[in-house]
């Protein structure tokens, strides 16, 4: 099996919208509370996936709010760029045409070269309607 297919994965969006808890599911299958999550810099993780009967290096770039100009350096040779924001919070939302301007700038031919995935974090929202639920049991 090769192991020699390399594949760089960027994941950006506003702070504190599960980047963190993303990349930390995929590579060591764990669950992060968002409390246990920073914000600061950057993180890196590697984890392997076959496919094809090829085995793919998947390095993951989780990038915390930084300056245009030093995202677009972590952006390059990214093949996999995955767009994240929080569903309980627009700002976060609105700010992924700002991100996706930065990367439009980066590549010249973006429907070439990167796959684009947009994530979206749930769990507040998602929190909100079981204590709705359970607040209507109590009610009834």
């Amino acid at each position: 099996m090769d192991t020699d297919q390399r594949i760089k994965a960027i994941l950006i969006g506003d702070s504190k919208v599960g980047k963190t808890a993303i990349v930390t599911k995929i590579t060591m299958d764990i669950f992060l509370e968002e409390e246990l999550i920073t914000d600061i810099g950057f993180d890196f993780k590697v984890t392997e996936v076959d496919f094809d009967d090829i085995q793919y290096k998947i390095y993951f770039w989780d990038i915390k709010q930084i300056q245009s100009r030093l995202l677009q350096s972590y952006l390059k040779n990214a093949i996999i760029i995955m767009m994240v924001y929080d569903v309980g919070n627009r700002n976060s939302f609105n700010s992924l045409s700002h991100y996706y301007d930065i990367i439009k700038n980066s590549y010249k031919d973006l429907k070439e070269k990167v796959l684009f995935l947009i994530a979206a974090k749930m769990i507040e929202k998602i929190k909100k309607l079981m204590i709705m639920k359970r607040l209507s049991m109590r009610i009834n």
